[in-house]
């Protein structure tokens, strides 16, 4: 089933501009680089690192990342409402399989896609940079604001973690569109509803009258700034709040409420799916 969900995917209008996308994507990632450090002999010895960090997570990635989740999982169910298929899927043997297989995508093609292009900035980089080394180095060698860093973590471990934290955003976004496409009828409203989650934590910190725990909370979690200021996010130290007498780290509570909220996504979808089958 999961084969057929990929071919309708790029059959369809939206799966063929995701690809097109995702194409400029890539390409247009060699001619962005960071500010380097001049050296006598041209080139650093971290400068790969830098620039893959930089390209790994520029918010041009997660923003067009963005665009293509909307464009393939905001529809992923209702474009099957709008041409009556799923009048025929819901009464097939294989309803089951086909509505996990589509939360099977949800999680696995923002993370595949991501993968992919990892591996093409990786070699990108490596063309113009030569071979990786030093990674053993503190990670304070590639940011241009190392001060801000929560622990001495090294190369590879802080591009690890952000690679991490990275793939849980994207997932919980393409499952959180998926979602909301099984409970609306049309494109318009799966849209709609997907980008008021986006927006509505960036809202929330502009009510100026709720607790500031809560403002502290979702000016770190909403989706608007992990999208567009991630690297002001990941691995940073952001402090500590009290909450029922208990000192919380900021940064952790947040990681918390993110993957809280991929598998209460996931938890949401297999409810609405047991409403589905037994129509």
């Amino acid at each position: 089933m999961i084969t057929w969900e990929i071919k309708k995917i790029l059959k369809s209008k939206n799966g063929r501009i995701a690809l097109i996308l995702f194409f400029i994507l890539c390409t247009s990632m060699i001619f962005m680089k960071p500010q380097l450090e001049v050296v006598s002999h041209y080139k650093n010895s971290v400068d790969f690192w830098k620039v893959f960090n930089y390209r790994a997570f520029h918010p041009l990635m997660t923003f067009i990342m963005l665009i293509i989740i909307i464009n393939v999982f905001s529809n992923i169910y209702t474009d099957e409402i709008i041409s009556t298929v799923d009048n025929l899927i819901l009464s097939s043997r294989n309803k089951n399989k086909v509505l996990y297989s589509k939360l099977a995508l949800s999680i696995g093609v923002p993370t595949i896609l991501y993968a992919v292009y990892l591996a093409a900035q990786f070699i990108i980089t490596y063309i113009q940079y030569g071979k990786p080394i030093n990674g053993g180095l503190q990670a304070i060698k590639i940011l241009d604001n190392p001060f801000l860093v929560k622990e001495g973590y090294t190369i590879y471990g802080f591009i690890l973690l952000k690679i991490g934290i990275i793939l849980i955003i994207l997932t919980t976004l393409g499952v959180l569109a998926s979602l909301i496409s099984f409970i609306t009828k049309n494109s318009i409203q799966s849209t709609s509803g997907f980008l008021i989650f986006i927006f509505l934590g960036k809202v929330i910190t502009l009510i100026k009258w709720l607790p500031k725990t809560v403002l502290l909370i979702f000016s770190k979690i909403n989706y608007v700034d992990l999208i567009f200021n991630f690297q002001e996010f990941a691995g940073v130290y952001s402090g500590t709040l009290k909450i029922f007498n208990m000192s919380l780290d900021i940064t952790n509570l947040c990681m918390s409420i993110l993957i809280g909220t991929l598998f209460t996504g996931i938890f949401l979808c297999t409810i609405t799916f047991k409403k589905f089958i037994t129509r």
